[in-house]
């Protein structure tokens, strides 16, 4: 699977870039340094509204895209959503079961073209995480492990 560059994801990730605050210059930082070395990472903004909890998510998505990575932004809501580049939400993009139990997997075919994505991944974005029942991430994560075939958190996807 070859992933083009995004023309509008570096515009974005280059005009934004120089407006942002120095604390969001040190979120910025680490989690790009985690990007580039493929670490792995679970990360949680909180911050009060107005800070820019939307606007990181959408440099670090247009980051990923603009070295031709496959970026994937999610949120718990349709709205918020809408404010991610190219997002959805969660329950969508991962087709989450609307009855959950212990062994609940993402209703995605593993050999899908969804899956391939996922699998490929550099970056996977969840905002509004803390709206999600924590079942919606064990299904997450179990699917991930499925996929990726190994236990790290969240297949120690981004």
């Amino acid at each position: 699977m070859i992933n083009e560059s995004d023309p509008v994801a570096q515009h974005y990730f280059e005009s934004q870039i120089t407006t942002i605050t120095d604390e969001q210059c040190t979120v910025l930082d680490r989690t790009l340094q985690s990007i580039d070395n493929n670490n792995g990472g679970f990360y949680f903004i909180d911050a009060p509204a107005g800070t820019g909890k939307t606007y990181i998510p959408n440099l670090f998505l247009s980051y990923v895209r603009k070295q031709h990575g496959i970026a994937i932004g999610t949120a718990a809501s349709g709205f918020a959503g809408t404010l991610l580049q190219k997002g959805t939400t969660t329950h969508s993009h991962f087709k989450l079961p609307f009855s959950i139990f212990e062994d609940s997997m993402c209703n995605i075919s593993l050999n899908s073209h969804k899956a391939q994505v996922l699998k490929s991944a550099d970056i996977i974005i969840v905002d509004q995480v803390s709206l999600l029942h924590y079942h919606n991430l064990d299904v997450i994560h179990r699917f991930l492990c499925v996929l990726m075939n190994n236990t790290l958190l969240f297949r120690g996807k981004q």
